[in-house]
């Protein structure tokens, strides 16, 4: 076996001292007597430390061995301590920093060379200091492991959190202490605190509270936000499932129920609106979200959800729903008064209209009585059970508050209203109401016409507060359509017999003037024998080519009028020229032609609905201007004359005359054609 040349020094002065004690042993053998015996205990010596020498050369190279194995363990230890990403740290009773590691020093942010003699306070935030004082003193009174949480002093904006846990060592000198950096988690839980306060702002803005419910402990935990929403004290704590009853109705709370049981049956989500009144006596609309929660075998072991204010838009909702209600009656009863002829159907079609469209229980309408001030008689009814009317007669001195309500509607003009009314309010008539739907709310409103309270709409209904404020507007703007309705109608009847009454005169007045045309007409013909009957005819013609043109009845009376008087001023003309049996002079024909300007002048004065005067003065007027008495011209002539001077020249040229025989009928009717449009009106000939 090789020696280790590494061997310390002291082996060799202990070799050196076992061979000067060898060599004494050998001269005492010598002394005493025998070399054979010194021999073989020299040779039993140089065995013995030859063996032993082995030995100590084995035992040398496991010392080696272990030195090595514990440098090794030793770096590693270096390397773990040195480059660990936990800070570590040694520190005296005062605080002052004697061993840190590279973690460490990068946690407090300086050179680990500058840390070395250090107090560790010196990088603590000033606010922090005293926690780490006590930490340090519980440290050296307690054998337990102590930590406390501190901010430690940056340079930058942001802050450093750690966390320091340290032990006292064996002679109770030192502290050996660990520091976690914990900025991140304490990051963390500032914005969940920041979550939290910004969540339960949300709740308190947006009126959400948030509630869980064991169902096995029937346990119900509520939010602070909860206890806003229902008026209860938090200091009461949540209340238990049975006392949650006072807040809702009993159909409402069914309801709750039923969802609570169908999510918990279920495991699915659930929401319901709730109806719930509070403590105060305020009316509140929640929505209620509820979401099952199940344990890892699938058990539902607690709901939790949500419970948000609606009222706001439940209320515009119903504010809404209510508007349209009143709107549709509004709109229906507007289309009745349009289509009504009677009153009394009018007023049953509104009473009708307003309790369906309105879902009222009863709705009637009454009149004052003319002759008792005192009592009112219903007119029109609607109900949801009949009653015979017509024979009620309501005595405004009946303290009962239908009564009071309708004496104040009659004696002020203005609407009255009630409303959350007891159980046991009956309306003014008809049979008892049920005591399971009681009358809760009535609006009574005046009908006012001709200046006056004539009456009063009282409506009913079995739900209280069902008259709000804008559906009692709406339905003052009904009651004031009424009212104008009735008036109207009664102004229509009026209207109907006063114009049966000029219908009457007008007929009269016709038949009047039928006889005085007619009269006048006949005053002509007296005059001239030879042209009877002329008039007649020629306004026979004269109206069947107006009528062809499509001349209204009302024109064609003017037609026939006129044509009727057309020769009313040959009364003025000598009868000899009428009667003159030949060719008329120039002188005589000039006479003759003055007859259109004096029924002019008799007619003028007469105010005929129709321009009479005119149409005869123009009547023997031409197309072109060659006619008389003024020579008019085209559209000069009004149409009426140019169809009385078609029909006069073909009924004359048609008849006998004293200066000649007839011509006939298609001399005139040629006449016409060569004439059409120069002498004529191309129309009037197209339609003779």
């Amino acid at each position: 076996m090789k020696k280790n040349q590494d061997q310390p020094a002291d082996a060799a002065e202990l070799r050196r001292r076992a061979e000067e004690r060898l060599s004494e042993k050998r001269k005492s053998q010598r002394s005493e007597g025998g070399d054979q015996r010194m021999e073989e205990d020299t040779a039993r010596l140089v065995h013995e430390l030859q063996t032993h020498q082995i030995e100590l050369e084995m035992q040398n190279e496991e010392l080696q061995q272990a030195r090595a194995k514990a440098g090794e363990l030793l770096a590693q230890y270096t390397n773990l301590y040195e480059f660990a990403p936990t800070g570590y740290m040694i520190l005296d009773r005062e605080g002052v920093i004697r061993q840190v590691n590279l973690a460490g020093a990068q946690l407090l942010g300086v050179e680990r060379s500058r840390l070395a003699n250090r107090r560790f306070n010196l990088y603590v935030a000033e606010h922090d200091r005293s926690a780490f004082n006590d930490f340090l003193q519980k440290v050296f009174a307690s054998e337990a492991n102590e930590y406390c949480e501190l901010t430690l002093a940056q340079k930058s904006s942001q802050p450093r959190f750690v966390r320091i846990e340290g032990t006292r060592t064996a002679d109770e000198q030192e502290c050996r202490a660990m520091v976690l950096d914990i900025t991140d988690r304490k990051r963390s839980e500032e914005d969940l605190r920041e979550s939290e306060r910004r969540l339960k702002e949300a709740q308190v803005l947006g009126r959400n509270g948030y509630w869980e419910y064991d169902p096995t402990r029937q346990m119900l935990l509520w939010s602070d936000q909860m206890f806003v929403l229902y008026e209860r004290d938090p200091a009461l704590g949540a209340p238990n499932p049975e006392d949650e009853a006072p807040y809702y109705s009993p159909e409402q709370r069914q309801t709750l129920q039923e969802h609570v049981v169908k999510a918990l049956e279920t495991g699915i989500d659930s929401h319901v609106d709730l109806q719930a009144k509070l403590p105060s006596g305020k009316l509140m609309y929640y929505a209620a979200t509820m979401h099952p929660i199940k344990s890892p075998n699938g058990r539902i072991v607690k709901l939790v959800g949500t419970i948000q204010d609606i009222t706001e838009r439940k209320q515009s909702e119903i504010t809404l729903y209510k508007v349209n209600r009143a709107m549709k009656i509004l709109s229906a009863c507007n289309s009745c008064l349009v289509r009504a002829t009677d009153e009394k159907d009018f007023l049953n079609d509104v009473c009708q209209i307003i309790r369906k469209n309105g879902e009222y229980s009863m709705v009637w309408i009454g009149f004052i009585d003319a002759a008792e001030k005192d009592i009112v008689r219903p007119v029109a009814y609607a109900g949801t059970e009949p009653v015979d009317y017509k024979s009620v007669k309501i005595d405004l001195a009946d303290p009962d508050v239908c009564y009071t309500m309708l004496r104040s509607v009659v004696a002020n003009g203005e609407f009255q209203k009630r409303q959350n009314l007891p159980g046991d309010c009956q309306p003014c008539f008809g049979p008892p109401w049920p005591a399971n739907r009681p009358c809760r709310s009535i609006l009574s409103l005046p009908l006012i016409f001709d200046n006056r309270t004539k009456g009063a709409l009282t409506i009913y209904s079995t739900r209280a507060d069902t008259f709000d404020e804008q559906e009692t507007k709406l339905l003052m703007e009904l009651v004031d359509d009424i009212s104008y309705g009735i008036t109207t109608m009664r102004m229509r009847v009026r209207h109907l017999q006063a114009e049966e009454q000029i219908k009457m005169s007008l007929i009269t007045a016709e038949t009047a003037l039928e006889s005085t045309v007619k009269a006048l007409g006949v005053t002509s013909e007296l005059r001239d024998p030879y042209t009877a009957g002329h008039q007649r005819r020629v306004t026979q013609l004269a109206c069947a080519i107006a009528r062809e043109m499509g001349f209204t009845e009302n024109r064609i009376n003017g037609v026939r009028v006129a044509g009727l008087l057309h020769d009313i001023g040959k009364i003025l003309i000598p009868a000899e020229i009428l009667t003159k049996p030949s060719k008329l002079t120039e002188v005589e024909f000039a006479i003759v032609k003055t007859h259109s300007r004096a029924s002019f002048d008799i007619l003028k004065s007469i105010e005929f609905p129709w321009p009479v005067a005119q149409i005869v003065i123009q009547h023997h007027e031409k197309l072109n201007g060659s006619g008389y008495p003024s020579g008019l011209k085209g559209d000069e002539i009004i149409m009426e004359a140019r169809i009385l001077c078609v029909a006069d020249i073909v009924e004359a040229m048609g008849s006998h005359r004293p200066y000649r025989p007839a011509l006939g009928i298609d001399a005139a009717l040629d006449d016409m054609k060569q004439n059409r449009g120069i002498l004529y009106d191309p129309a009037v000939v197209d339609a003779c």
